[in-house]
């Protein structure tokens, strides 16, 4: 008796002893995982932060150019009244020359879920700013289709689109900065 005693200790310390193991092999797998989802956030943060530097450029190469030519059609209009546009009167005229920028690094991280990893405040500071950064879009395209179908022929007309342009890109401006530092604050 004695003997299957022990043989019921020996299984009962064998069966903890596996149960323990896979319980542990759980939770390290777990471990895992969450490590890999953190790392793929972070990576995730640091594209976005990437394509946001790269869109502030874009947007503080182009908010001064807009502020010059609305300040030059408000001159244009005031000196001269309104006309058919003839660029030739307008000093470095560009036409509508737009910033070009990028929103696939956000939309990646939003698609593969990696933003889920990261905290609230932040992903929903990078969702405004990308927002700031789509009315800028919008105008734009609006603008291009305007010109397109002609309807951007008088200097008012520009005007009214300049103003609007510069306006939202000095918005899109603050907000890529704002998000900027507040990427660079998460980093540290």
């Amino acid at each position: 008796m004695g003997r299957s005693s022990k043989s019921a200790g020996q299984l009962l310390v064998e069966v903890l002893s596996i149960t323990v193991a896979v319980v542990l092999g759980f939770a390290a797998t777990e471990w895992g995982e969450r490590q890999r989802d953190l790392a793929a956030g972070q990576e995730a943060l640091a594209a976005v932060e990437r394509e946001l530097r790269a869109n502030h450029a874009a947007v503080s190469r182009s908010a001064p150019y807009y502020r010059t030519m609305t300040a030059a059609l408000v001159d244009e209009v005031e000196s001269n009244g309104d006309g058919p546009l003839d660029a030739s009167r307008i000093e470095e005229w560009r036409g509508l020359s737009p910033p070009l920028v990028r929103s696939a690094s956000f939309q990646l991280a939003l698609n593969t879920g990696a933003l889920e990893h990261i905290e609230f405040a932040v992903a929903d500071m990078l969702s405004g700013t990308y927002e700031v950064q789509s009315n800028l879009t919008l105008a734009i395209d609006q603008a291009l289709a305007a010109m397109v179908a002609g309807d951007l022929a008088r200097f008012s007309d520009w005007l009214r689109v300049t103003a609007l342009l510069s306006e939202l890109t000095t918005q899109s401006e603050f907000a890529l900065a704002e998000a900027i530092a507040a990427l660079e604050r998460e980093g540290d």
